[in-house]
């Protein structure tokens, strides 16, 4: 039988401890890795709510959508991918730095 000093750590106890010793000096850099992955997010959604507008302007025949359509489209799939590509660069670097010093 396990005696009561033999109990293993709660998962919220060894969570505290890994943040308290290894992530807390990451605070600034979670925040902004979070703003990234808001960018991420509406950018995914908003790609399907313009191109439902493209749609509906090309219905309502109104070809300007023609010019102003191809430039969404690029904004929305440029600002997901940059943040997409500086999120994972931020993470990279977090996590290297916290491997190292472990």
């Amino acid at each position: 039988m396990r005696s009561h000093s033999d109990e293993l750590p709660s998962a919220r106890s060894v969570f505290t401890r890994f943040w308290r010793d290894w992530l807390r000096g990451y605070k600034a850099k979670f925040l902004i890795l979070l703003g990234f992955m808001a960018v991420i997010a509406l950018a995914s959604a908003g790609y399907a709510q313009f191109i439902q507008w493209v749609m509906e302007a090309f219905e309502d025949e109104a070809y300007s959508v023609a010019v102003w359509g191809p430039i969404g489209i690029i904004a929305l799939t440029t600002a997901k991918a940059t943040s997409g590509y500086a999120q994972q660069i931020l993470q990279n670097r977090i996590l290297s730095d916290v491997q190292i010093r472990m």
